[in-house]
């Protein structure tokens, strides 16, 4: 078991800027696992992982119910996101991606966490066929 991994999910990492989120959901890819839906989009570079999270208020009205499905989802990527690094550095490649909650209710940390998971194993199996 290797005690060097860091599960953090800093400022540095956060896909905040409003161009690159539009530009990722206009030319990314996207990858569906109930109740998550991920955009993505990867370039070559030196394994650079950027990730940004929502919850639309078509789905969830309250926002203190569309808060909690953020923090959901914050949480499960911030545990799966180790594999998915250790993959870019291995690969040489940058990824940006966007988790956005997809249900009209919020669900238990186990299924959003299931969820994420196997949308993050789906998104590495996507990268080695596709790159």
């Amino acid at each position: 078991m290797n005690l060097n991994i860091r599960y953090t999910y800093g400022r540095h990492e956060k896909l905040k800027s409003r161009k690159e989120i539009d530009a990722l959901f206009l030319s990314g890819n996207k990858i569906n696992r109930f109740p998550i839906k991920i955009w993505y989009q990867v370039t070559d570079g030196n394994g650079q992982l950027k990730a940004g999270v929502g919850a639309s208020k078509k789905f969830i009205r309250m926002a203190h119910q569309r808060n909690r499905a953020k923090r959901l989802l914050r949480e499960a990527y911030r545990l799966q996101k180790p594999l998915l690094q250790a993959f870019l550095i291995q690969e040489h490649k940058n990824l940006q991606l966007f988790c956005l909650y997809h249900a009209t209710e919020v669900m238990g940390f186990e299924v959003v966490y299931q969820a994420m998971e196997k949308s993050i194993q789906k998104l590495i199996h996507t990268l080695r066929e596709n790159h």
